[in-house]
């Protein structure tokens, strides 16, 4: 086969659908040309599912001469050579000259009405996917600034990217919200509008001084400290971070989330560098904080030995040169510890001021187990007065180990989320060839009990696989029985709903108000009464009217859950780590997903269920064994112990002997 040139439609195409991956980068790149234009005002309208994507500025329009060019593949005014590309003197956000082209590739039709400053009114034209005008310009009624329109985004250029586009615009519209939250953030001088639909998604605000001005106006989240940090001239890092003060945002299950963290470097949005994001979440793990929110804003001298910006298409990815990012790392991080030792008056005092949360319901069984925790701490007794006392370092030594315990919970239950459809057999020793047989639910009620092993494991003969000499195997009574339970209590779990007489009042950002919004009846379903308010200094805010109480079997009394775990819920949802069932199965999922719930029913479980040691009649060992294919996913316990385990095949029973 010859070599030959493509066709240069085909390379445009090709090129552009690399330069413009998805829908959000798209509108990004139209977003940053007007903050370019030196825009005071960006107004982005989304339609018909992305089908119409309208951005507007009031920058500085563009001239005539400009117009013919303006779609071009590489023709850009921000870019002389390529020197300036690696010296990093570029302070503008797009510089290429590839980003208007490829929009105008991938999409049926663009069009731009703009209006410079010696223009006496605005012009319209369009432009077709071969980046040439296809209309002559018409005058129009337009103020100073410039209007993109892209019709129709990869609807005849790439229809498979189309079709996922409609299928996930949910999604593609939760990233560019939180890429216009960054630009937000970074130019508090510019007001950003975000339409969907005509439905107002991010509203304008005006007369923010700081990126935290913008940050506390228009994403209303959780407070934050201010703190600084430099080294010599290398670099400068500003910003704000979450104190360490536990509150119901930063006790939230889910560890961070991608609209509470903002890096920037030069005035240009970044992916956080995760190093440093994995030092100052350290920084946290005594305070028991788990979700940290943050603004950094880095400046570094643009020089080409310290770093790189052109790793990606999208200019987030940086590459840090001579040892900087390590040396930023560790300045950082230090400086966070220095003001948090500050900022809590003295070391020593830091744990006394926090509380310790309990990610547990608290029962009367669960109170006994933390008081006999406490009475096991380390003690000092002072002789001379015969009286007992704690030392600091005794307390500090029992805390680690309440807190380690807490950990090691979510640890095993996080292992317990997988579930498994078919239970692998695994050779007995290298001698004997591996088994590859599949092993549903449904057999565990054809097996025959054998007897019972030292009084903590069954031993049962299944006969029911198609062309196999009977198996043995081995039941972990306790687990087993364990698991019964945990499914029996969520089963038969009831809910119930406390109004407060006095509603509690949280500023969260946006994407979880549209959560509480978009979920209402399912939160209200489970006992979380919500709805959007306004607080007493008159911004919005999630208002919580009740909390529920769970009760039924596995519940000594009626339990009553926390803003924790409504927080939990909703960081839940907009993560997507939990989503409603379909045709309205199970409409108490929210309550089952908790990891509050979750551990104190694992706890019920262990604590009535049949013990090691305990010694079982043919008929007990039988009801334990057949109630496993009754359950979701009996493969393990509550705390990740496997319930069963393959011993061997019977013709290898005749080998052996």
């Amino acid at each position: 086969m010859l070599i030959q040139n493509l066709e240069q439609a085909t390379v445009d195409r090709v090129c552009a659908s690399q330069v413009i991956p998805d829908f959000h980068s798209c509108v990004r790149e139209l977003i940053e040309n007007s903050i370019d234009a030196g825009a005071s005002s960006v107004s982005i309208r989304i339609r018909n599912n992305g089908a119409e994507i309208e951005v507007a500025d009031n920058g500085t329009g563009i001239q005539k001469e400009n117009w013919a060019p303006l779609f071009k593949p590489h023709c850009t005014s921000k870019l002389t050579d390529y020197e300036s590309l690696l010296d990093g003197s570029i302070r503008t956000h797009g510089f290429r000259g590839e980003a208007l082209s490829s929009v105008c590739t991938l999409a049926t039709k663009v069009r731009l009405a703009t209006r410079s400053t010696e223009m006496d009114a605005g012009y319209a034209m369009e432009f077709d996917s071969k980046c040439e005008i296809i209309s002559d310009p018409e005058r129009v009624s337009k103020s100073i600034g410039t209007t993109l329109t892209v019709y129709g985004l990869f609807e005849k250029s790439l229809p498979v990217r189309h079709h996922e586009l409609l299928r996930s615009f949910k999604k593609e519209l939760k990233v560019l919200s939180s890429q216009v939250y960054e630009l937000a953030i970074i130019n508090p001088s510019i007001t950003f509008e975000l339409l969907i639909d005509g439905r107002c998604s991010i509203s304008p605000v005006s007369g923010c001084v700081t990126p935290y001005d913008v940050y506390k106006r228009l994403i209303n989240g959780p407070e934050l400290i201010e703190f600084s940090s430099s080294s010599d001239s290398s670099f400068k890092v500003t910003g704000w971070i979450t104190p360490p003060v536990p509150t119901p945002w930063s006790l939230a299950a889910s560890a961070g989330s991608s609209g509470g963290q903002f890096f920037f470097l030069n005035e240009r949005p970044i992916n956080p560098i995760k190093k440093l994001v994995r030092g100052i979440t350290r920084l946290y793990t005594k305070f028991e904080i788990k979700k940290v929110s943050f603004i950094f804003c880095l400046s570094v001298p643009e020089n080409k030995n310290y770093f790189d910006i052109n790793v990606a298409v999208d200019k987030r990815e940086v590459v840090f040169c001579n040892g900087l990012e390590d040396k930023i790392n560790e300045q950082v991080i230090q400086d966070i510890e220095d003001l948090f030792n500050t900022f809590t008056g003295e070391d020593d005092a830091v744990h006394a001021s926090v509380p310790t949360p309990i990610r547990v319901l608290i029962t009367p069984s669960r109170k006994r187990e933390l008081e006999a925790v406490s009475a096991s701490s380390p003690r000092v007794v002072d002789r001379n007065t015969e009286t007992e006392d704690v030392s600091p370092a005794a307390e500090e030594e029992a805390l680690i180990v309440q807190r380690e315990r807490v950990q090691e919970e979510k640890e095993i239950e996080q292992d317990e989320t997988e579930e498994l459809s078919n239970y692998q057999i695994l050779p007995l020793s290298e001698s004997v060839p591996a088994i590859s047989l599949s092993f549903p639910k449904e057999l565990f009620r054809s097996m025959s009990i054998v007897g019972q092993f030292n009084n903590g494991f069954i031993i049962a003969r299944l006969d029911a696989i198609p062309g196999r000499v009977p198996e043995l195997f081995l039941i972990d009574q306790h687990a087993a029985n364990e698991k019964y339970l945990f499914e029996e209590y969520f089963r038969n779990i009831k809910v119930n709903y406390q109004r407060l007489i006095i509603p509690i009042k949280i500023r969260a950002p946006p994407w979880i108000e549209q959560v509480v919004q978009e979920y209402h009846k399912e939160l209200a379903a489970n006992g979380f009464i919500s709805e959007i308010g306004v607080d007493n200094e008159g911004n919005r805010c999630i208002q919580v009217n009740s909390l529920p109480t769970l009760s039924g079997i596995g519940f000594n009394r009626s339990a009553a859950l926390t803003v924790k775990d409504f927080m939990e819920i909703t960081e839940a949802l907009h993560e997507g780590t939990v989503a409603p069932r379909a045709n309205g199965e199970d409409v108490l999922f929210l309550l089952k997903s908790l990891s509050s719930v979750r551990a104190h029913m694992a706890s019920k479980a262990c604590r009535t269920a049949i013990m090691v040691g305990d010694h079982l009649s043919f008929m007990k060992m039988t009801e334990i064994v057949h109630a496993l294919s009754s359950l979701g996913q009996p493969w393990n316990c509550p705390h990740g112990r496997p319930t069963m385990k393959h011993l061997l095949s019977l013709d290898e029973l005749h080998q052996f002997n």
